[in-house]
């Protein structure tokens, strides 16, 4: 997963009440992947810290350490060693 760090999108905001429908919406997402799937999920936040949502984080401040990122962050659950 690569986010922005935000689970907000203007149009859903205003179609509901709930302003945090989205953000619930990505923790059950993410709680029934980690509970229901073999999926080993982890997260590159792009100048945010996504580690409230994601076990497995790490946070970048610029798109030119993506790659290193990616790479670093599928080293580590390949030997199942903590994240960052």
């Amino acid at each position: 997963m690569i986010s922005d760090g935000a689970p907000v999108d203007q149009a859903t905001l205003e179609a509901n009440k709930d302003k945090q429908i989205l953000d619930c919406h990505l923790r059950e997402v993410i709680a029934w992947i980690g509970d229901s799937t073999l999926i080993d999920l982890a997260a590159i936040g792009i100048k945010h810290d996504v580690s409230d949502h994601y076990e497995n984080a790490v946070r970048i401040d610029e798109v030119a350490e993506l790659g290193d990122a990616v790479i670093d962050l599928l080293d580590c659950r390949l030997i199942k060693r903590p994240v960052g």
